[in-house]
């Protein structure tokens, strides 16, 4: 009994594809982030920068072109897709499974680097993508639906998406051909999408809580009222341990959890959900 151990490790193939990442980043994505003055999306000018304000404060196109040639690096570079199923170029299996864990990895190691070209959790831009959608329209959709929506949703084809956020219609005017599914089965349906990303959510909030807490430990070594760094009081060091461990434990907990996904069927993801 005392051979017996317990793997908290992340598979070797996936720390792999961690270091070719951060390669990648390093010698595509943030020279372009640092190309003419592209860096302005990202600094403190990066609200006023990244909005057209006379176009009532859509995104500006030089901001959203910046972030299609960031896709396309990484598409190219075989990022992208990783998460998608092996038909459309990912990682994971026909039906969508096994890329929780690599998704929940990969999510907080880029979050933990902060704010780039390469990941900004404020619009879910990222060269590593999300698609939960697409696993949704694979589960409930019909054919025509599949080459539509998932088709069209790779290769761009939704310009117009989401862009009447002011519109409301007291009834839903889509044709009978728009239905995804069985009729009145909208919340098991929908849970497909949102059990797969609630995880991959935490998992980002994760690598930001890790990258304010290396930030205030760098802080709290360089600032030095009196001459004494920060870092040296007990009442800067008691916090910063406590909010360590609990990003330990939040870390086995989704880890343990993305690992337990990938081993089930979508069905069964989202009955045990909730859904």
């Amino acid at each position: 009994m005392s051979s017996e151990t317990m793997n908290f490790s992340i598979p070797p193939s996936l720390q792999q594809f961690l270091t070719s990442l951060d390669s990648f980043i390093e010698t595509q994505i943030l020279p372009l982030q640092h190309k003419n003055d592209n860096i302005r999306f990202f600094d403190h000018r990066r609200e006023h920068a990244r909005t057209d304000w006379d176009a009532g404060g859509l995104p500006h196109a030089d901001w959203e072109a910046l972030l299609a040639q960031a896709r396309d690096l990484a598409d190219t570079a075989g990022f992208y897709r990783t998460a998608l199923p092996v038909q459309y170029g990912g990682r994971a299996d026909a039906s969508g499974r096994g890329t929780n864990l690599w998704m929940a990895v990969i999510r907080e190691h880029l979050a933990a680097k902060g704010l780039g070209l390469f990941n900004d959790l404020q619009n879910e831009h990222s060269v590593v993508g999300n698609f939960p959608d697409v696993v949704m329209v694979m589960n409930y959709g019909n054919e025509r639906q599949k080459e539509e929506l998932i088709g069209g949703r790779l290769r761009g084809e939704d310009p117009q998406h989401a862009h009447r956020p002011r519109h409301h219609l007291p009834q839903p005017l889509d044709p009978h051909t728009s239905l995804l599914g069985p009729l009145h089965h909208g919340l098991p349906i929908a849970n497909t999408f949102t059990h797969e990303n609630r995880l991959r959510q935490a998992a980002s909030s994760l690598g930001a809580a890790t990258y304010c807490v290396r930030s205030s430990i760098l802080y709290s070594n360089t600032r030095r009222p009196f001459g004494t760094p920060l870092s040296h009081n007990q009442a800067i060091q008691f916090p910063l341990v406590e909010l360590h461990t609990q990003i330990e434990m939040l870390r086995l907990l989704i880890r343990k959890t993305a690992l337990e996904m990938d081993a089930m069927p979508h069905a069964e993801v989202v009955l045990r959900g909730g859904g």
